[in-house]
């Protein structure tokens, strides 16, 4: 295909400026081989060439990320655009954006599984003001994916999604667009570009048990990837050439029990803790995280210990990787972390385990990492909403505190969570464990869930000793670790309240972090006169430092103190000016389904034709 050329590669990992963004290059470089351009591709390209941004949505193991593999690849290779892969937070963003370059944006997953947190911390805000600086920017493009059910009802709950219209940007890949014919092809690809003996090979064209295959209601392009893996199949001691096709048939009849047979069968107890704990950790963790959480999981469980070796956690992992994990080694940053194989796993781990209460509270006591605990709580907003496994859980963790270490910005996010939720703990306990916290000697990376914390205490008045914050040095320290606009305003109204003096660090943080809400704030701005010409850049210039002036006097901040030039200093005047009125006309992309009547079985057959001379 164009993009599988040494000087091609070369080329793509070349844009790859970012240790991440390369390592997910390398992976499509690699997986490329298998990869078939449907009509999707096409389809989804021309809405990405419309509207800049495309959100590519579907069920789960459709192919959602393989088509915006392809996508990105197509802009890096054939149009020289940058790539950069978004991971939390679409503030990553800020730092790497530049006017001048072709850059391409990749958040896989945005919404995540919990569509109601990312809404609660205004996500939908975000993403749309985001969507809108791309659009208006041509050598940009931002590409999202995000499964249908999660995006309907992130839809519904966001009215700030249904005001931007976000579905005009919307590409759902179905498995009804897939024509049988290309169910073929990339059948077909995989049996080709894996490893599987021939034997195997031969019982897929025994009886032509392909076509039932295609055929198959059940046909799911993760399926397919997973009865081709030869490391899979061939490691499986239950798998042989004779049984291949009971084990193929079994796989598509029960497509939710994939990984059971990886996961229940090959892994020990201990194993299986490990996979746990990648999966509790938002499916992926440092090795020094995962060797001390492994040490507590020995601790609390010693009878599943098969010896005493100092190296129990290599032996142990090493099987793991082999079944259900993967080992990552970024060489420039020195570091190792474990993922998930497949995201399905996570599906897997969460139905399986989520109502057997050693299985939660035992990885999240051993993690105590901010990860897991955004995932747990997010389960408390989700159809597992504060059930018992759930409610036990949380009372132990906080018990917890009591006795072992966590991190100021863990405790933190837990209780505001607690206090503004209805759950089993009472929260008389949580305000009384707040009041005695020891708020001068905090240690915080992240400030927002401590800032939110006394707000709510301010605004259900309670007491809370804030002198802290009459000290310059104190208001620095958390002005530093504000890491949203949101953080830094809820600051800026305790330092008025303890009638405190703003440090230096506090007008750099707002500076920081009013940078995104510019890009909303110059949405507003009417870019044509009266006479329906477009404005002059300095008018522009002018109009948007005037709003941005006016922002931070209705929300009691000091203009006057701020360099509302860096607030602005992410904003190009030209990306708004001189816009054709159409560009922002968007129709509703329809899409006219294939005739697949049309496509017969000799068809398939042609696809895995083979010389058996």
């Amino acid at each position: 295909m164009w993009f599988t050329s040494t000087a091609v590669l070369d080329k793509i990992l070349n844009n790859a400026i970012i240790g991440r963004s390369q390592s997910e290059l390398e992976t499509i470089i690699r997986d490329s081989p298998k990869y078939i351009l449907t009509d999707d591709f096409n389809n989804a390209l021309n809405r990405l060439k419309e509207t800049h941004t495309a959100i590519l949505t579907g069920a789960p193991g459709i192919g959602k990320t393989t088509l915006a593999r392809l996508l990105a690849i197509n802009y890096v290779v054939q149009q020289d655009f940058e790539f950069y892969i978004i991971y939390n937070n679409i503030a990553e963003i800020e730092a790497v954006w530049k006017n001048e370059k072709k850059q391409l944006f990749y958040f896989d997953d945005f919404l995540g599984k919990n569509y109601l947190e990312a809404i609660e911390k205004n996500l939908d805000t975000h993403i749309m003001a985001f969507i809108n600086r791309v659009r208006n920017a041509d050598n940009k493009r931002f590409i999202l994916t995000s499964r249908t059910h999660i995006i309907n009802r992130g839809f519904v709950l966001s009215q700030i999604f249904q005001d931007g219209n976000i579905r005009r940007n919307e590409y759902e890949v179905k498995l009804e667009n897939l024509s049988l014919t290309t169910k073929a092809k990339i059948f077909y690809s995989h049996v080709f570009h894996s490893l599987l003996k021939k034997e195997f090979i031969d019982k897929i064209y025994d009886n032509k048990k392909y076509l039932s295959i295609v055929h198959h209601e059940n046909y799911n392009p993760r399926l397919i990837s997973y009865i081709t893996d030869s490391f899979k199949v061939e490691n499986d001691q239950k798998i042989t050439p004779n049984s291949y096709v009971a084990f193929i048939d079994k796989s598509l009849k029960e497509p939710a029990n994939i990984w059971e047979n990886s996961f229940s069968i090959q892994l020990t107890e201990l194993q299986r803790f490990l996979v746990i704990l990648v999966f509790w950790n938002k499916s992926e963790c440092a090795e020094n995280i995962l060797r001390n959480a492994f040490e507590y999981i020995k601790l609390k469980l010693p009878h599943l210990l098969m010896s005493n070796s100092q190296q129990e956690f290599f032996i142990n992992i090493r099987v793991a990787i082999r079944a259900v994990l993967n080992k990552n080694i970024d060489i420039s940053r020195k570091t190792i972390t474990y993922s998930l194989f497949n995201p399905s796993i996570g599906d897997y781990l969460l139905s399986k385990y989520l109502d057997d209460i050693q299985h939660v509270l035992y990885p999240l006591m051993a993690l105590k990492t901010i990860q897991s605990l955004t995932l747990f709580l997010s389960l408390g907003n989700s159809k597992y909403r504060f059930n018992e496994i759930w409610n036990s859980v949380s009372e132990q963790i906080f018990a917890n505190f009591q006795r072992e270490a966590y991190t100021a910005d863990y405790i933190f996010q837990f209780c505001y969570f607690i206090l503004t939720n209805k759950t089993s703990i009472n929260t008389e306990r949580i305000i009384r464990y707040i009041q005695g916290f020891d708020f001068f000697n905090i240690d915080t990376e992240n400030a927002e869930y401590f800032l939110s914390t006394i707000e709510w205490f301010v605004n259900h008045n309670l007491e809370l000793d804030l002198s802290c914050f009459s000290d310059d040095d104190y208001i620095a320290y958390i002005s530093e670790h504000c890491q949203s606009l949101e953080a830094t305003l809820i600051l800026n109204q305790i330092i008025l309240t303890q009638k405190a003096t703003y440090p230096e660090d506090f007008f750099r943080a707002v500076e920081r972090n009013m940078q995104e809400k510019a890009s909303e704030i110059a949405q507003e701005i009417d870019t044509t006169d009266s006479y329906g010409c477009p404005i002059k850049e300095s008018d522009f210039d002018y109009e948007l430092e005037k709003n941005i002036t006016v922002f931070l006097e209705e929300n009691d901040l000091p203009a006057d103190c701020i360099d509302i030039g860096e607030c602005a200093s992410n904003v190009s005047a030209m990306e708004y000016i001189n816009k054709d009125s159409d560009t922002f006309d968007y129709e509703e992309y329809i899409r006219e389904k294939k005739d697949e009547e049309k496509i017969i079985d000799n068809e398939i057959e042609s696809i895995f034709y083979r010389d058996d001379s």
